[in-house]
């Protein structure tokens, strides 16, 4: 897979044929970037996360490129 800014990503191609993403995360956020994933599931197809560690998560494998639909929504502030 192509890499990524601050994460390491690994396709994984089971014997079955399954396919999977392990994300290595470098800052520890794999919560954060989930939580994030779950507000955007109504938006955007997002993986689902399968399992997580402390510093990496396995996600399910989805086929994808450049998305151009991405709708027009007013975005604002959440406070932490």
């Amino acid at each position: 897979m192509a890499a990524g800014k601050s994460n390491t990503n690994y396709k994984l191609i089971l014997g079955d044929g399954q396919r999977f993403v392990l994300r290595l995360y470098s800052y520890g956020d794999a919560q954060r970037e989930v939580y994030v994933m779950g507000l955007a599931r109504d938006l955007a197809p997002v993986p689902q996360e399968i399992h997580r560690g402390e510093n990496w998560s396995v996600f399910s494998f989805m086929d994808g490129g450049c998305w151009k639909g991405c709708p027009n929504i007013p975005v604002r502030r959440l406070r932490r």
